[in-house]
C-alpha cells in the first residue's frame, strides 16, 4: 500500500513538471546534434517566433478550462490586423488610439463568442466555427482581398521588430500577458470559478457561481489575447490581409493541449500552456536546424498532439485508480 502511494506521488509530480522536463531533454538532444541550437540568438529566435501563438494560448487556456473551445482566434488575429492597417491608412489615427481601438475590437469579437455560448447556449464548437468564417469574411469584404502594407509609423513597427535591453518586444509582451493570465487563473475568485465550472457545471451552478458571466469572460479574454497577437503579428510582418492567421487556431489549441490542459475542462494551467507553445516552437526550430523538409513539420506536430492527448488521458485514469 505504501509503495502504491509513493508511485502515485511520483506520477503526480511527473505530471506537474513533465513538460518542463521534456523541454530540457529535447533541448539537450538538439544541442548535441546541433550546437547552434543552444546559442542565445537561437533561443531568442524561438521565443520570438512563438510569441504570437503563445499570447493566444494564454487566452485559449481560459476557454478550454471552462470545457469550451475557440476556433475563431486566427480570424480575430486577421480582423485586428486589418483594422490596424486601416486605422493607420487611410484614417491616419495616432498610434495609441489605434492600439486601444484594436484591443477593443479583439475584446468585442471575443464578447460576441461569449454571448452566443453563454446566453444563447449554442455549442462552443458551432459558435466559434461560424464566427471563424464570419470574422474572416468581414476582413475579405473590408480589403477586397488585397494585402495592406503597414510600413509606418516607425513606432508601430517597433512592437514587432524592436528590442528593449536586447529582448525583443514580442517576447516581453508574451511574458506580461502570461503573468497576467497566471494571476487571473490562480489568484482570483474568477480563476477559481473557471476551474469549478470546467470540472462540474452543475456543481458550479449549485454553489452560486455566475456561470454565464464566467463563461463569457473566458471568451472575452481569448478575444483580447488574439487581438494583441494581431497587433504584434501585423507589426512583425508589416502587412495585413484576409489570409493572415489561417490555421493559427490549430497551433494555439495544440500548445494548450500539449501543455496538459484537459479538453474536457477543469484541469490545466496557463504556465503549462506557455510551456506547450515553447515546446512546439522548439520542435519546429529543431526540424529546421536538422533540415527536415517543411511538408513534414505539420505531420510531426500532429503526432506530438496525439501523443500528448493520449498520455494525458492515460495519466488521469491511472491517478484516479
Amino acid at each position: 500500500m505504501k509503495t502504491r502511494h509513493i508511485g502515485i506521488y511520483i506520477i503526480r509530480f511527473f505530471k506537474k513538471y513533465r513538460l518542463l522536463a521534456a523541454i530540457i531533454v529535447l533541448s539537450a538532444l538538439l544541442t548535441m546534434i546541433s550546437p547552434a541550437f543552444f546559442s542565445i540568438t537561437n533561443i531568442i529566435n524561438i521565443l520570438w517566433n512563438v510569441a504570437v501563438v503563445g499570447i493566444m494560448a494564454v487566452g485559449m487556456t481560459f476557454v478550454i478550462l471552462t470545457g469550451g473551445i475557440d476556433l475563431s482566434v486566427g480570424s480575430v488575429v486577421c480582423a485586428t490586423g486589418v483594422a490596424t492597417a486601416l486605422f493607420f491608412d487611410p484614417l491616419r489615427l495616432p498610434l495609441v488610439v489605434t492600439l486601444l481601438l484594436v484591443a477593443v475590437i479583439g475584446t468585442l469579437l471575443g464578447l460576441g463568442n461569449g454571448l452566443l455560448v453563454s446566453r444563447a447556449r449554442i455549442a462552443p464548437f458551432i459558435v466559434t466555427l461560424a464566427t471563424m468564417v464570419f470574422y474572416r469574411g468581414m476582413t475579405l469584404f473590408a480589403t477586397n482581398g488585397v494585402t495592406l502594407g503597414v510600413l509606418k509609423p516607425a513606432s508601430f513597427l517597433e512592437i514587432g521588430l524592436g528590442k528593449i535591453l536586447g529582448i525583443p518586444v514580442p517576447i516581453i509582451i508574451f511574458a506580461v500577458i502570461a503573468v497576467i493570465g497566471w494571476f487571473l487563473s490562480q489568484k482570483t475568485t474568477f480563476g477559481r470559478s473557471i476551474y469549478i465550472l470546467g470540472g462540474n457545471r452543475t456543481a458550479a451552478l449549485m454553489s452560486g457561481i455566475p456561470v454565464k458571466r464566467v463563461e463569457m469572460i473566458a471568451y472575452i479574454i481569448s478575444g483580447f489575447c488574439a487581438g494583441i497577437s494581431g497587433i504584434v503579428l501585423t507589426s512583425l510582418v508589416q502587412q495585413a490581409g484576409s489570409y493572415q492567421g489561417v490555421g493559427f487556431e490549430l497551433d494555439v489549441i495544440a500548445a494548450v493541449v500539449v501543455g496538459g490542459t484537459s479538453m474536457f475542462g477543469g484541469a490545466g494551467r496557463v504556465f503549462d500552456s506557455v510551456l506547450g507553445a515553447i515546446f512546439i516552437g522548439i520542435i519546429a526550430n529543431g526540424l529546421s536546424l536538422l533540415n527536415v523538409p517543411s511538408p513534414y513539420h505539420p505531420i510531426v506536430k500532429g503526432l506530438v498532439v496525439l501523443v500528448a492527448v493520449g498520455f494525458e488521458i492515460n495519466l488521469r485514469e491511472y491517478t484516479k485508480e
